[in-house]
């Protein structure tokens, strides 16, 4: 435990399990869960407490990275590990999902090979209610959740209609919803939990062509923002994500069109893209998946109801 005082405590065995209430209620960090030994510093070590009302965590190194001598001690629960894979770092999480059940189970037996833990894939659409209940039946009393649906797609104000606008608010705005109303409460039960909602950059700078994307999210924005405040006391940190332009597959949609237009190939419309971004290149998954972990660790106590841009400085702002 680490004290308000500044002192710290170990607390081990009968009575870590008999007083950890009290040593909660006292302490400002309490290590419970999944543990894990380093062999620069065999003094990290924590056992699973035997009760389903500890949050389950997961000790990590001072660069946010699991150390690759980790292991789970006697008694922790199933660890799940959602991420995708660089040869750097890995994203913790409850449940995976993907559109495409063939790249998600191939994904997960990639994570579970290489780490040597359980991972449960879940193919569904988050934006249905029977997706949800399924990604929810497998993750359990989740500690992280990370918010993260596709966004609508392209188009002029003048083309869409009202089932447009609800399928971007069904996506964008209630999905998410659902999720933080089913799993927030037991985070604020046990008295921990983080929460990431993966929206976009034109929360702060609309672009044109996205209206139904600026419409929803900014609609979440504004959920998160009230509803960070509210919960925050309870250990619970919700904040959002703005990503810029990365090199995924949704680039393809936004640069497909400038290319058309414009006589061009993929590979030259990219380029011009690029040129507008101050870091001179896309962002990868590895540099977006870095600010997500950062939000989910035990540093990010204090960042409460936040737009963090991740966008090579794109976006021309001051605050």
């Amino acid at each position: 435990t680490a004290l308000p005082s500044g002192e710290s405590q170990w607390i081990t065995g009968e009575a870590a399990r008999a007083d950890g209430h009290a040593w909660r209620a006292r302490a400002c960090a309490i290590l419970t869960g999944i543990g894990t030994v380093r062999e620069d510093d065999p003094q990290l070590t924590v056992r699973a407490v035997a009760t389903t009302r500890q949050p389950q965590r997961v000790l990590i190194d001072s660069r946010l990275e699991v150390p690759l001598t980790a292991r789970i001690l006697e008694g922790a629960p199933p660890l799940i590990f959602c991420a995708a894979i660089d040869k750097h770092n890995a994203e913790h999480a409850q449940a995976l999902t993907a559109r495409g059940a063939e790249v998600l189970e191939a994904t997960a037996a990639e994570i579970a090979t290489r780490f040597g833990v359980e991972v449960v894939p879940v193919a569904a659409d988050i934006t249905t209610e029977a997706g949800r209940a399924a990604v929810l039946a497998a993750a359990g009393p989740a500690d992280i959740l990370i918010n993260n649906a596709g966004g609508p797609p392209a188009g002029l104000w003048s083309d869409w209609g009202r089932d447009d606008f609800l399928a971007a608010l069904e996506g964008n705005l209630l999905a998410p919803v659902a999720m933080i109303q089913a799993l927030v409460p037991g985070m604020t039960e046990r008295g921990w939990g983080r929460v990431v909602n993966i929206t976009s950059a034109a929360v702060k700078a609309p672009i044109a062509q996205l209206g139904l994307s600026n419409t929803a999210r900014a609609g979440l924005t504004g959920f998160v923002a009230g509803t960070a405040r509210q919960i925050a006391g309870s250990g619970v940190v919700m904040n959002n994500v703005l990503p810029g332009i990365h090199a995924t597959d949704r680039v393809i949609t936004l640069d497909g069109p400038v290319a058309a237009a414009k006589g061009i190939s993929m590979a030259e419309a990219a380029a011009l893209r690029a040129a507008t971004i101050p870091a001179g290149r896309y962002g990868s998954a590895g540099d977006f998946g870095a600010v997500c972990a950062f939000l989910c660790s035990q540093f990010a106590g204090f960042i409460i109801g936040q737009n963090i841009l991740v966008d090579g400085g794109a976006a021309n702002q001051t605050i």
